[in-house]
């Protein structure tokens, strides 16, 4: 094993002994922890309210500022979260009606809200997609599973990412359809 990878899972090991001890808001209960670039997304599935931190530039944190934040903090004016994911500076809440908000760097449209407009200090913005029920972040794009099996996807497209048979970023259009594939169990973004 590497260097850089004993390293990386040092670090993971030590988030999260930090964030799970006896006494953790999620000590005993399910959770979830998402990674985005220089962030770190923490998830009880009781609470409905995730924990974020980490950088904090582009608002990614949906805390209300764009100050970096060493400790988990809860995010500000989302409810109700079933699921998360983080991005290239960006980070989105599956909500458990479906709708999908996202926070941070937008430039490609990722966050799916028809803007490329990030939010730095302003509350998430809803995507134009709904009947979702898992997200995947990557880098500069997003998956969308929704209810009936079908994928759609959103952001930057330079090497076809979005499988949406371009290689056209979405920029200010809503997400497009994954072509070609049906009943889709899972979805990753790279």
């Amino acid at each position: 094993m590497s260097q850089l990878n004993i390293s990386r899972n040092l670090l993971l090991l030590s988030t999260l002994l930090l964030f799970f001890n006896s006494n953790s808001r999620c000590f005993g209960q399910q959770f979830k922890i998402a990674a985005g670039t220089n962030h770190s997304i923490f998830f009880c599935d009781d609470s409905g309210i995730p924990e974020v931190a980490g950088n904090n530039g582009w608002g990614q944190l949906e805390n209300g500022t764009t100050a970096d934040g060493t400790d988990p903090e809860p995010v500000t004016g989302l409810t109700d979260i079933i699921d998360v994911d983080g991005g290239d500076n960006a980070t989105l809440f599956l909500k458990n009606d479906g709708t999908v908000w996202g926070a941070g760097f937008n430039a490609q449209g990722q966050l799916a809200d028809g803007t490329t407009t990030s939010t730095y200090q302003n509350p998430a913005v809803q995507a134009l997609i709904t009947n979702v029920r898992s997200i995947s972040a990557g880098f500069r794009f997003t998956f969308f599973l929704k209810n009936d099996s079908t994928v759609w996807a959103s952001g930057a497209n330079d090497f076809g990412q979005l499988g949406d048979s371009s290689t056209i970023s979405t920029f200010t259009n809503p997400p497009v359809r994954v072509r070609h594939i049906d009943h889709v169990v899972k979805v990753s973004a790279g």
